[in-house]
Order: structure tokens, then C-alpha cells, then sequence
């Protein structure tokens, strides 16, 4: 009786141990901004343009891709 008791216990503690937390997970990085919150306002349409401008300058881009090299 007594060992059935303490392995419920034991089931019970870590039922709740392994599915109480979920939500420390959810943390949002601070250089990536959520696609919503960005184009609220004029300064979030600024930040993704430069986004593109600077994607656009990289090596694999200039002067290959986008040129000759197709």
C-alpha cells in the first residue's frame, strides 16, 4: 500500500514537472521583430527597407546573381 502510494506520488510530481512549463520557451530573439509589430509605424517600414537594401549588398547577390552569373 505504501509503495503504491509513493510511486502515484512520484508519477504525479513528475506529471506535473515535465507539463507545467511551456511558456519559458517562448522567448522572441531581439534581433528578429514579429512581421505584425513591425509595420505599425513608418519607422518599422524604414527598418525592413534597409533589411532588403543590406540583404541585397551581400557577395552571393552583387554581381552574380543579379547580373551574369545566371
Amino acid at each position: 500500500m505504501m509503495k503504491r502510494i509513493k510511486i502515484l506520488l512520484v508519477a504525479g510530481i513528475l506529471f506535473s514537472l515535465l507539463t507545467g512549463c511551456e511558456d519559458w520557451l517562448d522567448v522572441n530573439a531581439s534581433s528578429q521583430l514579429d512581421r505584425n509589430d513591425l509595420f505599425k509605424s513608418e519607422n518599422g517600414y524604414g527598418e525592413a527597407l534597409t533589411g532588403v537594401y543590406a540583404k541585397m549588398c551581400d557577395k552571393s547577390l552583387y554581381g552574380r546573381e543579379l547580373t551574369f552569373d545566371i
